[in-house]
C-alpha cells in the first residue's frame, strides 16, 4: 500500500458569451444584435414591472419604459445567478491531494485475482480565489471462480463541495458518467444533470420559445425572427458520482490462452447527481438510487501495438425519456 501527497497550481479564466448557459452565466442576455435597434437595454439581475397583457401590434416606440415592452415576468426574471456571477470568472488555485492505495493484485495488467482499493482527497488551501474539495474513491476485487471464468467487481463514488463562501463545487470540476470505463451503452459523459440553455432578448423583440434547437422571438410589430442559439440541454455533470459494475471474465474464442485479449459479461449501473440543482436544469436530482441507469452486455479488449482497443455491446435496463444511448462503443486507450 502507499500514501501520497501532491500539492498544485492552476489558473483559470472563464470566457462567458451570448450562448453561456444559465449554471455558469445568469439570463437573460442581451441578443447578438441588439445593438442594430434603437431603445432600452434591460440588464440582468434588475427587476422589471412587466404588463403581460401587451399588444404587439402596437408600434415599438425608442424610449417606451420596460412596462411596455416585456410579455412576462417569467420570460425574463434572473431566477439564479450563474457560477460566474457569485464567484467571478479567473481562478487562480492551489490544492493539496492525498492519496492512499491498497493492492494486492496478482498483475498489473488483465489481473484475475486481488483486491485494489484507492481512495483520495483533493482541496483547495488558503491562498486560492475559490474553495473546494473533491472525495474519490475507486475499487476493484477479482475472485477465480475456475480455471476459465473470473469475477470481478467494479466500484467508484465521488462527492464534491464548495466550502468558504463558495455554495456549490465549480463547475468545470464536476463528475461526468457514461460510455467505456463507466456505464457502457450510453453515450460518453451524458448521465445526469443537463444545462439550461441561455435566455436572451433584444431591444426591440420579445422571446417566445425555442423551436427545434432555433430561438425563436416575435417583434413587436408581429413579425418573427430567428437566431442560431442552440437552446438544446447539454450534459452538465453534477456533485455526486456513484458506478458499479459485475463482470464474469470468459475465455475469448479465437484467443485462447492469449494475455493480449479479455472478454467479459458485464452489468454496469451508475449516474452522477447534485444536490445543488438549480430549478431550471433536466435531469438533475439529489442521490436516489431509483434514478440509477443500468446495462448488460459484452465488452472486449485487445492489447493492440496501438494501445489497447476496447469493444463493448450494451443494452440498457434502466433509462429515462432524453438518455443518450449507444449500442455499440469502441475507445483507443484507456484502463485495463
Amino acid at each position: 500500500q502507499s500514501l501520497r501527497f501532491s500539492l498544485g497550481y492552476t489558473d483559470t479564466e472563464i470566457e462567458t458569451g451570448q450562448g453561456a448557459v444559465q449554471e455558469i452565466a445568469a439570463s437573460p442576455l442581451p441578443f447578438l444584435d441588439a445593438s442594430l435597434f434603437p431603445g432600452i437595454v434591460l440588464e440582468p439581475g434588475i427587476a422589471y414591472k412587466v404588463d403581460e397583457n401587451i399588444d404587439f401590434n402596437q408600434i415599438y416606440t425608442p424610449g417606451t419604459s420596460p412596462e411596455l415592452v416585456l410579455t412576462s415576468a417569467a420570460d425574463f426574471a434572473v431566477l439564479e445567478p450563474g457560477f460566474v456571477d457569485k464567484n467571478g470568472d479567473n481562478f487562480g488555485v492551489f490544492t493539496l491531494t492525498g492519496s492512499w492505495r491498497q493492492s494486492t493484485l496478482n498483475r498489473g495488467i488483465f489481473p484475475t485475482a486481488g483486491v485494489s482499493n484507492s481512495l483520495a482527497l483533493e482541496a483547495t488551501i488558503p491562498g486560492s480565489d475559490i474553495d473546494y474539495y473533491k472525495l474519490s474513491y475507486n475499487g476493484q476485487y477479482y475472485w477465480p471462480l475456475s480455471r476459465n471464468l473470473t469475477l470481478r467487481i467494479r466500484g467508484e463514488l465521488g462527492y464534491g463541495r464548495g466550502y468558504g463562501g463558495v455554495d456549490e463545487l465549480p463547475f468545470f470540476e464536476n463528475y461526468f458518467s457514461g460510455g467505456i470505463g463507466s456505464v457502457r451503452g450510453f453515450e460518453s459523459n451524458t448521465l445526469g444533470p443537463k444545462s439550461s440553455p441561455a435566455r436572451i432578448y433584444d431591444r426591440s423583440s420579445v422571446r417566445v420559445g425555442p423551436t427545434d434547437s432555433i430561438t425563436t422571438y416575435i417583434t413587436q410589430n408581429g413579425e418573427l425572427l430567428s437566431s442560431g442559439l442552440d437552446t438544446t440541454p447539454d450534459p452538465f455533470g453534477g456533485n455526486i458520482l456513484t458506478e458499479g459494475s459485475v463482470e464474469l471474465i470468459l475465455p475469448t474464442p479465437f484467443a485462447q490462452g492469449s494475455r493480449a485479449v479479455r472478454t467479459v459479461a458485464f452489468y454496469d449501473i451508475g449516474n452522477v447527481f447534485n444536490d445543488a440543482c438549480r430549478s431550471t436544469q433536466i435531469n438533475c436530482d439529489n442521490f436516489d438510487a431509483g434514478k440509477l441507469r443500468s446495462t448488460v452486455g459484452l465488452a472486449l479488449t485487445w492489447l493492440s501495438g496501438f494501445g489497447p482497443l476496447s469493444f463493448s455491446f450494451g443494452v440498457p435496463l434502466e433509462k429515462e425519456d432524453g438518455d443518450e444511448t449507444e449500442f455499440f462503443q469502441f475507445t483507443l486507450g484507456g484502463a485495463f
